[in-house]
């Protein structure tokens, strides 16, 4: 989960401070405050917020959470909520409706000295291929440019788990 300012307040409090529970860099942590996803199909507990906030608010579901919240959620990158999902967030200050629920476009974080010396630019879109018993090539995925060397493909447990992916795993970028 991806939090606005406002939206936070509401659901943790006015002028609330998440906590970081772990820094997965590029800026970014994962935090202790879990939210609820409710909507007249079911609900999703524990969805783990990301932060700093952000300027959308935004849930990243699987196709499987789809069935369960009985919504029919796009896949987008980041931040493109068109036809986003309505979902209602509870958190333990407060609930808000919000069309906020996507699948999330696979997309590789690049450094800029890597991306620079290969002539890849952001926005891109590559595919990485991935050895093992389940060789998978994952294509279609949207290149985020960071200042940095490394480059790390983030997809779902889905996609992970189909291709029987494991944390750092190497792959090969295709492009």
């Amino acid at each position: 989960a991806h939090l606005s300012p406002e939206v936070c307040g509401v659901l943790f409090g006015k002028d609330y401070e998440l906590t970081e529970k772990k820094n997965i860099g590029l800026g970014e942590f994962i935090c202790e405050e879990t939210v609820t996803a409710v909507t007249e199909k079911g609900k999703i507990e524990g969805i783990r917020v990301m932060g700093p906030c952000r300027e959308f608010t935004q849930i990243e579901l699987l196709r499987g959470d789809c069935f369960t919240l009985g919504v029919d959620a796009p896949v987008r990158y980041s931040g493109d909520l068109r036809d986003a999902a309505v979902l209602k967030l509870v958190g333990p200050a407060g609930e808000v409706e919000v069309a906020c629920g996507i699948i999330a476009l696979r997309h590789v974080h690049i450094g800029n000295q890597y991306a620079e010396a290969r002539g890849i630019e952001n926005g891109q879109m590559v595919s990485v291929k991935i050895n093992g018993d389940r060789e998978t090539v994952f294509s279609k995925a949207l290149v985020r440019i960071h200042k940095g060397k490394a480059a790390i493909l983030h997809i779902d447990v889905e996609e992970g788990n189909a291709a029987m992916v494991r944390n750092k795993d190497i792959g090969e970028l295709i492009l």
